[in-house]
């Protein structure tokens, strides 16, 4: 499949020799994957970094909730023992 000039006023397809080709064809091509690629990547990036943040905090409520269980627990047990027994 020819690809159109872009330095051409009309839009008209045109076969270009190898090196045109290379020039008009596939260097344009080759650009714009490589964009589209980093632009995937910065998305990605992006993503990864929120689900860090979300994963942080996730670990930061469970062991805050632990550490608040053992404190309870030990609370607990302290004041069973300073009980009078019947």
């Amino acid at each position: 499949m020819p690809c159109k000039k872009s330095s051409l006023g009309n839009n008209t397809a045109k076969k270009f020799s190898l090196n045109e080709s290379i020039k008009y064809c596939i260097i344009p091509a080759f650009l714009g994957l490589q964009e589209s690629i980093m632009n995937s990547y910065e998305q990605g990036k992006k993503a990864r970094r929120i689900a860090s943040v979300v994963y942080l905090l996730i670990m930061a409520v469970v062991m805050g909730g632990t550490y608040i269980s053992q404190q309870q627990k030990a609370a607990v047990d302290e004041t069973s023992q300073n009980l009078p027994s019947h």
